[in-house]
């Protein structure tokens, strides 16, 4: 095991799951995008690692990173057979390492501008002097972010602060706890947050939409088994852990996907190349 997936293990770490059948000495490794803390990604996950385990016959596992550059960094070294990752990073897993696209959730990608129930701060002009809490710079919704904020007259960093955080869970608790005054998340990760995050924080405003997460397939799986991934993946919200699954994840349904399904997220895939060139990459 080499030291970047030590460090995975390391951040999540699961034991392995039953398994149903006739054993194959397979291990299907499935890599998180960290848009929320390990322990919530545990949460959403092991209901679909349990069903991939059953139906394929193989051990599965989940894994994750300690930030979105170390997610990218293990997905472009093929640290995983799959991953659930966002669609600009998907984008760069399929140019940079031939990654391929199985399925896409049905719901986009938003982000959402939040604040403490009864700020002061009403709409995006009113965060002008203000601090804003936003995710990793390489996450798709911290661009969102800025292009919303952008169109309203404001620059990051001359008409407001950008306070940058590991994933959208600690920049919600940052506007909730006032070390920022309003914050950027996904809209799909807010939904996800426990009710107490959500009710101590309001909505009041929301960014251009792009297209959901991916489910790619390394490009060291075969394509007999990738195939037989994805119609798994499809029929998923027909297994009795399926419903609740895509419930509980309010990215709805798991619908098939292929190369063409990336192509308009190309321009934010480019902007977050540059962004790792200029971090060393």
């Amino acid at each position: 095991m080499n030291v970047t997936r030590r460090r995975l293990c390391a951040a999540l770490a699961l034991t392995a799951l039953p398994i149903a059948g006739r054993a194959e000495s397979a291990t299907l490794t499935i890599g998180l995008f960290p848009n929320l803390p390990a322990h919530r990604l545990i949460e959403l996950y092991q209901p679909l690692a349990t069903y991939l385990a059953q139906l394929l016959g193989c051990q599965v596992r989940l894994f994750s990173a300690r930030d979105f550059k170390t997610f990218y960094q293990a997905t472009r070294d093929n640290q995983f057979d799959l991953v659930v990752t966002a669609p600009h990073l998907a984008w760069l897993a399929m140019s940079e390492s031939g990654w391929r696209p199985l399925v896409t959730f049905s719901h986009s990608v938003t982000g959402v501008i939040v604040v403490k129930q009864g700020s002061e701060i009403t709409d995006p002009k009113s965060c002008r002097g203000k601090s804003v809490a936003m995710v990793d710079s390489l996450a798709i919704v911290s661009q969102l972010g800025l292009g919303y904020f952008k169109a309203a007259g404001l620059t990051a960093n001359t008409d407001y602060r950008v306070s940058n955080f590991r994933n959208h869970a600690d920049a919600a608790l940052a506007v909730m706890i006032a070390k920022a005054d309003c914050g950027v998340v996904g809209k799909l990760p807010f939904q996800q947050m426990v009710a107490e995050v959500q009710g101590k924080l309001q909505i009041i405003g929301e960014t251009q939409s792009v297209p959901s997460q991916f489910v790619m397939a390394s490009s060291r799986m075969s394509m007999v088994l990738s195939e037989r991934v994805r119609a798994a993946l499809v029929a998923f919200p027909r297994a009795p852990s399926g419903a609740t699954f895509i419930k509980a994840q309010h990215s709805g349904m798991m619908v098939a996907a292929d190369a063409n399904a990336l192509v308009p997220i190309q321009p934010y895939a480019l902007v977050t190349r540059a962004l790792l060139s200029q971090g060393g990459e």
